[in-house]
C-alpha cells in the first residue's frame, strides 16, 4: 500500500512530516490503487527531484494529475502515452457522410402532393383557434405558400411574426427538402 511506502520516504528523511497537506494526500487516496502504486514508483524514481521540489505536496498533485491522464509509463518517468490518442479516436465512431440526390431527380420522382401537419400551440395565445393544421403542399412550394395556405385556415396571425421551423411530415418516405420543426412565434 502507499501508506508503507510513505513512511519509507519519512524514514529515509527524503520527507518530513509536514511537507505533505492534506489536499495531496486525499489525491492520492483518491487515485486506483494500480494509480496510487505508479504514483509512489515515481516518487521513488525522481527522489532527487522530490527532495529538492520547493513544494513536496504540490510535487504529489501533480505526479497524481499526470497519473490521472495517463502520462506516467511502467518505468514511473513522465511520458505522455502516444497510443492514448490513436486509442480514444478508434473509439469514437465515425460519422456517416450523407449523399444527397440531386433535387431535380428527385422532384421527378416525388411528384405527389405532400401532406404536412403543423403543430400550431404555441401560436393558440394569438388567438389561432386550432392546435394542429393540416396543409397539402407540391414538392416545389416554399415556406411562404405554407404560411399562405395556414392563413386560409384562420392563422390570423402576419407572416413575419413566426417562423416555421421544424413541420412533421404525415408520410416520412416523402420528406421534402430539409428538416422543418414547429412554429415558433418571435416577438417583434
Amino acid at each position: 500500500s502507499y501508506c508503507s511506502r510513505l513512511k519509507r520516504l519519512y524514514n529515509e528523511g527524503t520527507l518530513r512530516p509536514v511537507d505533505l497537506d492534506f489536499k495531496s494526500l486525499m489525491d492520492l487516496k483518491g487515485l486506483a490503487e494500480p494509480l496510487q502504486s505508479k504514483v509512489m514508483d515515481h516518487m521513488f524514481a525522481d527522489r532527487v527531484f522530490l527532495s529538492n521540489a520547493r513544494s513536496k505536496s504540490g510535487f504529489l498533485v501533480a505526479v497524481c494529475a499526470r497519473a490521472r491522464r495517463g502520462e506516467l509509463d511502467p518505468r514511473g518517468f513522465g511520458a505522455v502515452d502516444p497510443w492514448k490518442q490513436a486509442l480514444a479516436a478508434l473509439a469514437v465512431p465515425k460519422m456517416k457522410t450523407l449523399s444527397f440526390e440531386p433535387e431535380d431527380e428527385w422532384l421527378e420522382e416525388n411528384q405527389d402532393p405532400i401532406e404536412v401537419r403543423v403543430n400550431m400551440t404555441k401560436l393558440m395565445h394569438f388567438g389561432v383557434p386550432m392546435e394542429e393544421a393540416c396543409v397539402t403542399l407540391d414538392p416545389t412550394e416554399n415556406i411562404a405558400k405554407l404560411k399562405e395556405r395556414l392563413k386560409e385556415q384562420g392563422v390570423n396571425v402576419k407572416a413575419t411574426m413566426y417562423n416555421v421551423k421544424h413541420v412533421h411530415n404525415a408520410n416520412p418516405e416523402k420528406t421534402a427538402i430539409g428538416r422543418w420543426t414547429r412554429p415558433h412565434v418571435r416577438r417583434t
